[in-house]
Formats: C-alpha cells, sequence, structure tokens
C-alpha cells in the first residue's frame, strides 16, 4: 500500500503563509514522512472538515466511495463533479455551518454525502429536508420528466436508534402494501459507522466495512492496515496524511472541531436548562395540590 504511485505527478510545495488550495492536495507524489507515520491520527476522517478536503482534494478516492456507497464499478462512474467546493478564506467555527459534499455524478444524478458526528434528533427530518432539496433540481422552463434522481446518504458515527443495528440500509418510496417503488428517483441511504459487525456479504464484497473502519481509525497503523486492501482508501489515506501535516488545514479542521465543543455544550445548557425548568414546575404543582 504505501508505494502506491497514482498521485505521482509533479507538483509545487506550498509555502508558508499562503491560503490553502485543495488543487495542491492530490496532484503531488507521495507526502514525504507518509511510510513512516505512526501513532494517533491529528485529525479522524470524521471530522466533517476532514471529510470534505480528502474526498474533494482527491478525485479517486471519492470515485471509490461512491462506488462501494451506490454499488457502481468504476466503469460506470463517468464524471463526479463538486458543486459546494470548500473555501478557506475562513475558518469556519459553527458546526451548524454543513460541510457535506454535494456531487453531480455522471451529469444526471444529484448526491449529497454527509459525515454526522453528533446525535442530532432530528436528523431524520433532516435528511428528508436535504433529500427534498436536492430533489428541487429543475432549472426554469425544464419539464418534470428532466428532473434528476436524487440520493442522499447519511455516514454516522453514532447508532441511529437503539434497536437499529443495521450497517448500511437504503430507503426508497414505497407502495405500503407491494412495497412496489412509486420512482427510483428518490433513494435515502444511512451508513452506520458502529454496526460494522453486522455488515452483509454484500456490504463486505463492495468494501464498505473498510471504508467504515477507515473513517473510525484512530492511528496511522490502523490506516494502515485498512488501506493496503482497497487502492481508493490508500489514495485517500495519502490525502488525509497530507493535510494531517499542513498546518493550514489543520486549523480549518480544528475550528470546525470548536464548533462541535460550542454546539455540544449549548445543547447541555439547554438540557439542564429544560431539566431545571421541569422541577420547577412539578414544585409548584404540589404546592398548589397542597393548598386544595
Amino acid at each position: 500500500m504505501h508505494k502506491n504511485t497514482s498521485m505521482s505527478h509533479p507538483g509545487t510545495v506550498p509555502t508558508p503563509g499562503q491560503k490553502p488550495t485543495l488543487l495542491e492536495m492530490h496532484p503531488l507524489p507521495a507526502p514525504v514522512g507518509f511510510e513512516e507515520a505512526s501513532g494517533a491520527l491529528a485529525y479522524r476522517m470524521t471530522n466533517d472538515a476532514m471529510f470534505h478536503i480528502v474526498f474533494e482534494a482527491c478525485p479517486d478516492a471519492l470515485k471509490g466511495l461512491i462506488g462501494a456507497l451506490l454499488h457502481l464499478h468504476p466503469e460506470e462512474i463517468i464524471s463526479i463533479e463538486v458543486t459546494n467546493p470548500v473555501t478557506f478564506d475562513t475558518v469556519i467555527y459553527s458546526k451548524l455551518f454543513v460541510l457535506d459534499l454535494k456531487i453531480l455524478l455522471n451529469g444526471n444524478s444529484v448526491l449529497n454525502i454527509e459525515m454526522q458526528v453528533e446525535s442530532l434528533s432530528f436528523w431524520r427530518e433532516r435528511s428528508i429536508g436535504y433529500l427534498c432539496r436536492a430533489f428541487d433540481n429543475l432549472n426554469r422552463g425544464d419539464g418534470y420528466l428532466n428532473v434528476k434522481p436524487a440520493i442522499q446518504i447519511g455516514i454516522l458515527d453514532f447508532d441511529l436508534a437503539p434497536d437499529d443495528i443495521m450497517f448500511y440500509s437504503t430507503y426508497y418510496l414505497l407502495n405500503e402494501l407491494t412495497h412496489k417503488k412509486y420512482s427510483d428517483k428518490l433513494r435515502l441511504s444511512v451508513l452506520q459507522l458502529r454496526q460494522t459487525e453486522h455488515a452483509t456479504e454484500e456490504d463486505r464484497a463492495w468494501h464498505l466495512d473498510l471504508w467504515a473502519k477507515f473513517f473510525r481509525a484512530t492511528t496511522w497503523e490502523e490506516v494502515f492496515m485498512i488501506a493496503e486492501k482497497d487502492p481508493y482508501i490508500a489514495n485517500a489515506a495519502q490525502t488525509l496524511y497530507r493535510a494531517c501535516v499542513d498546518e493550514r488545514f489543520r486549523n480549518f479542521c480544528e475550528g470546525r472541531e470548536e464548533g462541535e465543543k460550542t454546539l455540544r455544550t449549548l445543547q447541555m445548557q439547554v438540557q439542564q436548562k429544560e431539566a431545571e425548568n421541569a422541577r420547577l414546575r412539578a414544585e409548584l404543582e404540589a404546592l398548589k395540590q397542597n393548598k386544595k
């Protein structure tokens, strides 16, 4: 795996203080020090900023991931266009700013891939909202037959529900009696990273279990063991290393983690306040009952 040469084209090394650009990430040779990397990752792939950086910067890795998620062979993926490229003009600290990947696949399908770490009570509703917005892709003057298929894929580093142990599941709009699809232009899929042990033979055949382990890897030793089994993950690993050793990209990822910490703190404060209000309401109700 360490001798992967798919990124061996010449490139230029960024100078200190220069704004990061994803164009400098992929076409360089394997980064110096990559083969000797060890220990903890500076940032895991579950960091949504790192997730976006790696897959926008490395089209080969993105092709491999899409192929695994949609069960497409490489020759079936003709073109991939990231329609919401990340910019580094400012560090985005707000976790409420969504860094998903919006993709036009083969020029005729709208694909939205989101890495989600925080367990949100409204995640199902939000994912449906994203799917509906992606489906609303007609331009003025287009006929309804021109609407592009829309696919929403959530990659979750939390369990969707206590009783939901499926590793990879896909949902369509179906007839409740016949289970016949109303349309194959709407699809919502969920990859639960913590349910790898429940991966099916089909999931493993498409290397979805390897992608899940790569996303959750915490050390370079883990990354190398996984990447040896899949050339697309090997490309992603090189790009991940390049981003981890570049202070400018690390700062961007750090900003996202600060946003997550702020969101978690605010959620805890809201929960504590709601609990305190519930306690006060109970005490007030008890006082009212005692006066009767």
